[in-house]
């Protein structure tokens, strides 16, 4: 991946195709990180009695709040994996749009 100077002062971001398959593949692995361990921890620890039998009540009353905006995250790298994912298929798309114009070039 690298970057450079576009025009009217813009950036432009050259990123290889096997690159996403990598940055797709790492999201991949984020979110079955959050399906498989945090989520059920999460909704456990929501769950639990000690939370309802309201043992140290004052001090756990901010958690679900907190274990909302963990699964937060999740949300957040769930959407970046569709839109690398979107991305990976548009490039695809495109190179075999101008795959098929060179062709009929020849």
């Amino acid at each position: 991946m690298n970057a450079e100077g576009g025009a009217g002062g813009g950036t432009n971001i050259h990123v290889e195709f096997e690159e996403m398959i990598t940055i797709s593949n790492k999201l991949k692995n984020i979110c079955e990180i959050y399906i498989e361990g945090v989520q059920p921890e999460i909704k456990k620890l929501a769950e639990s009695d000690f939370y309802k039998a309201g043992k140290a009540l004052k001090t756990v009353e901010s958690y679900p709040e907190i274990l909302g905006k963990t699964m937060e995250l999740f949300d957040n790298y769930s959407m970046a994996a569709q839109i690398v994912n979107y991305a990976m298929e548009k490039m695809y798309e495109t190179d075999k749009e101008l795959q098929k114009l060179y062709q009929i070039q020849k």
